[in-house]
């Protein structure tokens, strides 16, 4: 069966081993199996910092993932995009992110953390990715009655909103951003990269912002700002998991993208915390 591994720097603690199947000295590797229910993992620590990491150290790590039958890995604190390997599929987590819209909403719901009732609160969403966009907007549409979509070109998304129209019970419309209507949302999920519109909503708003979980970008924002939520605590199958994870998890179940997107509510997942931060 298919796995997958987390790898791990651990900076301020440099061992230098030697092994006969690499010429010369390297970062000590430590690879201890992890099981998820039936999915065997692989938790890897690297005795040194990434930066320290050399091409060489990452194709001797591989080989010894590969035969392991290793096909997808989690690297702490990189970019996706850095693609280490060649063979194995780095992931990040940040896929799922949109799709995890729908579980919010449940979890506001559940505690009544806005005045409104869900069915007649008022939802934002500032547009990003068009394919992240798109996945918040099937994450929730079956579950609210009033969606505004705030875009930089809004006709980019009109025949998101002449098929959104067809639904009968949902009122949807499409802006550019603006600080009146903004205000006079109960919830809003931001999708840019600076989250600068927090300061435009209001104090009693939930604002979930995707794209800020490590470096803040708000220390200029002034004044009073909503409840700014910008990392969540997941349980799958009764486990606390990282999203990324859970990812690689469903993967190697054999989840082709397309699939996990439409299977994503029907999965056992949970949020039982949020992680908030107010700037002022």
């Amino acid at each position: 069966m298919r796995k997958f591994a987390c790898i791990y720097f651990n900076e301020n603690n440099i061992i230098v081993s030697k092994d006969r199947l690499f010429k010369g000295l390297y970062p000590k590797i430590t690879i201890d199996s992890i099981w998820y229910g039936a999915v065997e993992s692989f938790k890897v620590i690297v005795e040194c910092s990434y930066q320290q990491f050399t091409p060489k150290n990452w194709n001797h790590l591989e080989n010894q993932l590969l035969e392991r039958d290793v096909e997808y890995a989690y690297i702490q604190g990189i970019d996706k995009a850095s693609h280490p390997f060649e063979e194995i599929c780095t992931m990040g987590g940040q896929e799922l992110l949109p799709l995890t819209s729908y579980y919010i909403l449940k979890y506001i719901a559940k505690y009544k953390l806005i005045p409104e009732n869900m069915l007649n609160a008022k939802i934002g969403i500032i547009a990003g990715d068009m394919g992240e966009t798109l996945d918040v907007i099937r994450s929730v549409m079956d579950d609210i009655t009033d969606l505004t979509l705030f875009a930089e070109q809004p006709l980019t998304y009109k025949e998101v909103v002449l098929a959104l129209h067809q639904k009968k019970r949902l009122k949807v419309r499409v802006v550019k951003p603006n600080e009146a209507l903004l205000n006079k949302m109960n919830i809003i999920f931001d999708l840019k990269l600076k989250g600068v519109y927090a300061k435009w909503c209001s104090p009693k708003a939930i604002y979930i912002d995707y794209k800020n979980k490590v470096e803040r970008h708000m220390d200029q924002l002034r004044g009073t700002l909503p409840s700014i939520w910008y990392d969540f605590d997941i349980v799958w199958e009764g486990q606390l998991t990282e999203l990324a994870i859970l990812h690689m998890i469903l993967k190697v179940q054999g989840f082709a993208d397309r699939t996990l997107k439409r299977e994503f509510k029907n999965l056992n997942i949970g949020i039982i915390g949020v992680h908030t931060r107010r700037i002022s």
